[in-house]
């Protein structure tokens, strides 16, 4: 049991394992483990009905291959390598199992899942999921009941959805018609016996045009300075689906994740147009165009961090507002300045401290419409001239290693860091030394607060912007041709995984002739 709970434990944590060994430079990684996962949710199965459901892998590049690791299914059920779970359970309980997932570059990813197999006790709906249809062709699909009193009838719950336009259920339970209508249709489907006791399940019927479609017809308007999402759906080709920006431009702060959500804060006001594509799993496209109107209509205080001071020498800060309607009026909710310095109405903080210390201060921002927001702001003061130097902080790309080494001057070391406030992007962690490093697994624009700290108590704080972004630009080309001594040479590189064209240089290294050993018989 130590040896089988001790193998879980490497399993699980060798994606930390080998991104640790890449960034020392002791070994060499393709693939990240952490970025494949399919889905934790799994319908729950009923002794001795069929069970069936698939698994749906994130993350990684299409196709994808499953397998058991450790074997704790529920007695008659199996895992097809395409990720089909099926069978026909035999005993109740909770089970507990890991799968792992192969992508076609060989990447894996380490899931664990749980599936609840229950007895039979009354009536319930034994039909676990609806197959997806295609416009224009029959659709034919029997739903079933078990336990209760027979005969049994089938209707929809009044209120929760509609089949999709073409079909109709009878009270048998039988879903027939041909669709007229593509899209995603969400129902709850109810059974009823004979002594009036009644069950209900929830479905979603899919139907698929003939070729790949971008569904979604157009995106809702944003505000400036509000969080904003909006997720952009395809139907027909041959799922999964990645999604990308054609052409034009994003509102700035908006970001499009591969499953097609984009999300994020927009930061500046007014009409953005551009075209978005969809590639399905066999190398079919499609594109719609969208247009986004960012209104300014959200009030936000800008700067949430201040310059450090120093004791005893002019400070000068300022807190900027953007959105509603000026002119704006800054307060103090909660919290102190340090000793020596005010707030003006408009914003700017001066004075000379007289103390060292971290203050937080809690700022409230009012418009001349009565519009008002809040914002946690920290003042760092320092007995000397102790500071964080970085001033660039590079993009980083998902599953791609990244590593951003901090500095100080002014301190007596050593020097401790911290995370002050914020978060990093996720798969990313900081070091005591300094060291930002990891496997960035989500695109973003993130925003944090390093804290650093010397041997006699300095401190010193830097706010961070990182963006992550959710495509990498790689050479495709494993290698280059060899070439003869004298003889005309010709190899060509090819760059994948972004938006052409590309420009390529030599990074690093030099273009040169390479010795040769000859080995002549004696």
């Amino acid at each position: 049991m130590n040896l089988q709970k001790s193998s879980r434990h490497l399993l699980a944590n060798l994606p930390t394992v080998f991104a640790r060994l890449a960034l020392a430079g002791l070994m060499t990684v393709s693939a990240t483990f952490a970025a494949i996962t399919v889905g934790t949710s799994l319908s729950q199965g009923i002794v001795g009905q069929p069970y069936l459901t698939s698994l749906t892998a994130t993350g990684g590049t299409a196709p994808y291959s499953h397998s058991l690791s450790g074997s704790n299914l529920p007695a008659g059920l199996s895992l097809a390598s395409n990720g089909v779970l099926s069978g026909t359970p035999s005993a109740a309980g909770q089970f507990n199992f890991a799968v792992q997932t192969t992508d076609a570059t060989n990447a894996t990813g380490l899931t664990n899942l749980t599936i609840r197999i229950v007895g039979v006790t009354g009536l319930v709906i034994s039909t676990q999921s609806l197959p997806s249809g295609r416009l224009g062709t029959v659709y034919d699909q029997m739903l079933s009941a078990v336990g209760g009193t027979a005969p049994y009838s089938f209707d929809l719950l009044l209120g929760a959805g509609s089949l999709p336009p073409g079909l109709s259920l009878s009270s048998a339970g039988r879903i027939t018609g041909t669709p007229t209508g593509g899209g995603v249709f969400p129902i709850i489907v109810r059974a009823t016996d004979a002594t009036g006791s009644s069950f209900q399940a929830s479905y979603t019927i899919r139907i698929e045009a003939a070729s790949l479609t971008i569904s979604t017809t157009s995106l809702s308007g944003a505000s400036s300075n509000l969080p904003y999402s909006q997720t952009v759906v395809a139907i027909g080709g041959a799922p999964p689906y990645a999604f990308d920006l054609l052409s034009g431009s994003l509102p700035p702060g908006l970001v499009l994740a591969s499953n097609g959500i984009l999300s994020g804060t927009p930061t500046n006001s007014g009409t953005y147009n551009f075209f978005l594509r969809v590639i399905d799993s066999g190398g079919m496209t499609a594109q719609a165009s969208y247009s986004i109107v960012v209104a300014g209509t959200g009030l936000r205080v800008l700067i949430s961090s201040l310059p450090t001071g120093i004791v005893n020498q002019a400070y000068s800060g300022a807190l900027l507002a953007q959105g509603g309607t000026a002119p704006y009026t800054f307060t103090i909710l909660s919290g102190g300045l340090p000793t020596g310095l005010t707030l003006n109405s408009t914003g700017s903080i001066s004075g000379v401290p007289s103390v060292a210390g971290v203050f937080p201060v809690t700022i409230r921002l009012s418009d001349s419409a009565g519009q008002f927001t809040q914002s946690d702001v920290l003042i760092n003061i320092n007995s000397g001239l102790f500071n964080i130097t970085n001033t660039l902080f590079p993009d980083g790309f998902v599953n791609t290693p990244y590593v951003l080494n901090l500095a100080t001057s002014g301190g007596i070391a050593p020097v401790a860091y911290t995370l002050l406030s914020g978060t990093p992007p996720p798969g990313l962690t900081m070091s005591s030394s300094g060291t930002l490093s990891g496997m960035p697994l989500s695109a973003g624009s993130y925003q944090f607060t390093v804290r650093a700290i010397d041997s006699i108590g300095a401190t010193a704080q830097l706010p961070i912007t990182i963006k992550i972004e959710s495509f990498t630009l790689i050479i495709s080309q494993a290698g280059l041709a060899n070439g003869q001594l004298g003889q005309p040479y010709s190899s060509t590189l090819s760059a994948t995984n972004a938006t052409p064209p590309f420009t390529f240089a030599l990074a690093g290294g030099a273009c040169s002739f390479f010795p040769l050993t000859l080995f002549l018989p004696s």
